[in-house]
């Protein structure tokens, strides 16, 4: 390769073999079926499901077609494929990340809510004695008279 043809953009990237763009399909498709098998199960909701999906979609349309990932790997600037995928790999995980601690911080809150709702319902239950006042005495005790 010469300076010219790196320097408009142009660098050349080996074609991906039969048996990688194979495996790639492989791989996304079974992400997807295994996504939606959770999701009918409803052992995943479906906010959680969605970028499952979309990461299965990208993973087989990537391997289907290879120029896209070059275009895509341009755009970003980086060296090779490889890289690029590496990159986008990453910022999924932190998008997920960024989902599930969004997830668990409304979670928290709303346990504290509740924690506080329950606490005071058996505080003003009607019927029940109050914890913190002390015992009555009896009249008499048994077997004083």
């Amino acid at each position: 390769m010469n300076g010219s043809t790196q320097a408009q953009g142009l660098v050349q990237f080996a074609e991906p073999t039969l048996y990688q763009r194979g495996v790639g399909v492989a791989v996304g498709i079974v992400l997807i079926l295994l996504t939606i098998s959770l999701l009918r199960k409803f052992r995943m909701k479906e906010e959680h499901g969605l970028p499952w999906l979309l990461g299965g979609a990208a993973l087989v349309l990537f391997s289907l077609f290879p120029p896209l990932l070059k275009v895509v790997t341009l755009a970003m600037g980086a060296g090779t494929p490889a890289t690029a995928l590496f990159a986008g790999c990453i910022l999924f995980l932190l998008t997920l990340n960024l989902l599930f601690s969004i997830v668990l911080s409304r979670l928290k809150r709303q346990v504290q809510t509740l924690a506080i709702e329950l606490a005071i319902r058996n505080a003003t239950a009607p019927g029940q004695r109050d914890p913190t006042a002390s015992p009555k005495p009896d009249a008499e005790p048994p077997g004083a008279s």
